[in-house]
């Protein structure tokens, strides 16, 4: 009871416990990443709403080996002289660094063509060349333990370049590569296999290497300015293994890079210069290769391997790739957003609060798209989910609890009032009513049975029993049909009031109608009854209005709707007056004044009331004015 009449302390508590529960279960999918297409589709999403393509380093131009290659040169792969052919124009055109993302881990047919290949590479000086790992298993003991093994070019070509660097693509669970491992570890050879990655040499991605080779300086620092310009590093939340990884800052949509085919460098029909102290990256674009990716930009369809190369090396020149939020931060947000969403949904209504719930993911979506714009990357997708969750949550919660509230309400109130003023008091909010009562106008009904003494001695208790029944519930219906809340039986007597719980601006003239009406009914009563052979009575009524405590009193064990005061009182004596003045209902100076307009009533001047100094103007109602 008490649940229903004070505002619920303990629906703030079950929105703690569930924003609690449901920032655990959030925090575990987070750190877990347990639903990884949760973030990953929020991460497209940034990359498709950043605009148009950044602006890409010119400093990097791919030399494609594309569909329109194949139909000048015919069927791939081609003899090994080809790229020693590329090789020299690059280099005559003053490229500066030349990435091969081309695997030659195999001889050719041709070993001459592999010294010419290799050759110009080496007269060259500056060509890095791609390695890669290839998953296999190598026996120790009784065990098949998997083996990465690395693959380097032919020993012909590796004595030739300037350095070797592993492809690093790494695709998630959708397909979409996002992000580049920098380091790796080469396992030994399977002969010499050693199972602790201590004895592993640590190899670098091509990516790096390539960029290293650009800057003229060590692969270890440009490394090293990885790691300084990136505070994730710094905070010790990431630490190098053999998957280490940058995140790719892509700089737009498939085929952003500057791009010339392939078999025109070979044959020299490119503009001269175009090349000049450029990073040029020779790989495959056609779609026969299989060198194709998704990335961010899924919508625009897929990415050579060549160029996510492009993307990597470019992020790392100008130290722009993507820093993502720590867990520190993303699980800060997600607290907050659990607690705007409690504040709301327990504050606010459900417009209000979630028209504030998605002004305030719009404003946290706008402020991380501004830090994407600027590489850095905060997760939006388990603050929405929390928030979402958390708002769900606690509206079905509170819409529950109402409920509860409502059908408690109106059980407890059709014992008492009307089923229209019931829908009224629902429709204003259990909310409304108080435990402990509050003072405020009333209009108080008494009715009495006369000589209900003697009549109840000369019945059986069984038939007076029966008698109050009846005549019970067709007052009782008379006191709904009018809006009145019947606030207790007295033995014999009824006590009605108006204006609780649910004041209406006629109060007064309610009453008497009603108290007219009950006259009218019991008349017709005393005739069914004397046509039955039972015996009939009258009532005495009084009503008076003022102000008077009402409200739910007791304790949480026994508790009544009831009214307290002087009002009160003075109702119950102006229906005791009714013998002494052998009058059928009698009324207050102040309901008269209410009611004078509509009732003929005889005036009985001045009473003086038991347990009252004042002495009382009292009205005796004759009935309604004829129209």
């Amino acid at each position: 009871m008490v649940a229903i009449l004070r505002k619920d302390s303990k629906g703030l508590l079950m929105s703690l416990l569930i924003g609690l529960f449901i920032f655990t279960l959030t925090a575990i999918f987070y750190l877990t990443d347990t639903i990884p297409a949760l973030k990953t589709a929020s991460y497209n999403y940034l990359f498709s709403m950043r605009g148009g393509p950044r602006a890409p380093t010119d400093k990097i131009v791919i030399v494609s080996i594309d569909d329109k290659s194949f139909e000048e040169m015919g069927k791939f792969p081609w003899p090994r002289d080809v790229y020693g052919k590329v090789i020299d124009n690059l280099k005559a055109d003053g490229a500066k660094i030349i990435g091969l993302d081309i695997e030659f881990a195999n001889p050719s047919p041709s070993s001459e063509n592999d010294h010419i290949f290799a050759n110009a590479a080496k007269k060259a000086g500056n060509v890095v060349a791609v390695s890669t790992f290839t998953e296999e298993k190598v026996t120790v003991g009784d065990s098949d333990i998997p083996y990465k093994r690395y693959n380097f070019p032919i020993k012909v070509l590796l004595d030739a370049m300037l350095a070797v660097g592993y492809t690093s693509l790494q695709q998630d669970l959708d397909g979409v590569v996002r992000s580049s491992s920098l380091v790796a570890f080469r396992e030994p050879d399977k002969d010499v296999y050693k199972k602790s990655y201590e004895e592993a040499e640590k190899v670098f991605s091509f990516g790096l290497t390539v960029a290293a080779a650009y800057k003229g300086i060590s692969v270890q620092e440009t490394l090293g300015q990885v790691q300084k310009n990136d505070p994730t590093y710094r905070c010790g939340t990431r630490v190098f293994s053999k998957d280490n990884s940058i995140l790719i800052n892509y700089e737009g949509k498939p085929k952003t890079f500057k791009s010339i085919s392939f078999y025109r460098v070979k044959e020299g029909s490119f503009k001269k210069g175009v090349f000049k102290d450029k990073i040029v990256l020779i790989g495959g674009t056609a779609i026969v290769l299989h060198d194709e990716f998704l990335t961010p930009y899924v919508a625009d369809g897929n990415m050579s391997g060549v160029e996510i190369h492009a993307n990597v090396i470019d992020d790392l020149l100008k130290n722009e790739y993507l820093i993502k939020s720590g867990a520190l931060l993303d699980l800060l947000l997600i607290a907050l957003f659990i607690a705007a969403a409690i504040y709301f949904t327990t504050r606010f209504g459900p417009v209000l609060s979630s028209t504030l719930s998605v002004f305030l993911f719009l404003c946290f979506f706008f402020a991380a798209l501004a830090f994407f714009i600027n590489n850095y990357w905060i997760d939006i997708s388990h603050p929405f989910a929390a928030l979402l969750v958390t708002y769900i949550s606690n509206v079905a919660y509170r819409t529950i609890i109402e409920q509860q509230k409502s059908k408690r309400t109106k059980t407890l109130f059709q014992r008492f009032v009307s089923g229209h003023v019931v829908d009224e008091l629902l429709k204003q909010g259990s909310d409304q009513i108080s435990l402990g009562g509050k003072k405020q106008k009333l209009v108080v009904f008494f009715s009495d049975i006369r000589n209900f003494t003697t009549m109840s001695e000369k019945l059986p208790p069984e038939e007076v029993v029966e008698v109050l029944n009846f005549y019970f519930k067709e007052m009782t219906n008379i006191a709904f049909k009018y809006g009145g809340t019947v606030d207790k039986y007295i033995g014999d007597a009824i006590m009605v009031e108006f204006g609780a719980p649910l004041p209406q601006p006629n109060d007064e003239e309610l009453a008497v109608r009603m108290a007219i009406d009950m006259q009218a009914r019991m008349k017709e009563l005393r005739e069914i009854w004397r046509s039955e052979g039972k015996v009939p009575f009258e009532i005495g009524i009084g009503i008076n209005s003022g102000e008077a405590v009402v409200g739910f009193m007791g304790t949480e064990r026994k508790m009544e709707y009831s009214a307290l005061g002087d009002t009160v009182n003075l109702a119950s004596r102006l229906e005791t007056l009714t013998k002494e003045y052998h009058a059928s209902i009698i009324i207050s100076q102040s309901v008269y004044d209410k009611v004078k307009d509509i009732v003929e009533v005889k005036a009985l001047g001045e009473a003086t009331v038991k347990g009252r100094s004042i002495k009382t103007t009292i009205y005796d109602v004759l009935g309604l004015k004829k129209i």
